[in-house]
């Protein structure tokens, strides 16, 4: 009868150990996934950096789309005269 009291707490003390061991593992898999004060001091710079090469990117395509529209416009106010007046 002894024995079973402490093969019974053994047991518990192994599976005890088992849930500590696995939620320690979760745990210590989500401080892997932090990022330290330099990192995202760095991956910030470097967003910013990034988004200046972006803005200067899209005014030069909303330049060229601008370009595009009045050409087109252009284009199109020529031909109502061109129609107009033959």
């Amino acid at each position: 009868m002894a024995d079973d009291k402490v093969n019974m707490i053994y047991d518990v003390l192994k599976d005890f150990k088992e849930d500590v061991n696995r939620r320690l593992e979760k745990i210590e898999n989500k401080i892997d996934g932090f990022v330290t004060k330099e990192e995202c001091g760095k991956n910030h710079n470097e967003d910013f950096d990034n988004k200046k090469i972006i803005l200067a990117e899209w005014s030069y395509k909303r330049a060229v789309v601008i370009a595009g529209i009045f050409s087109g416009a252009f284009g199109v106010i020529i031909l109502l005269i061109k129609a107009i007046f033959k």
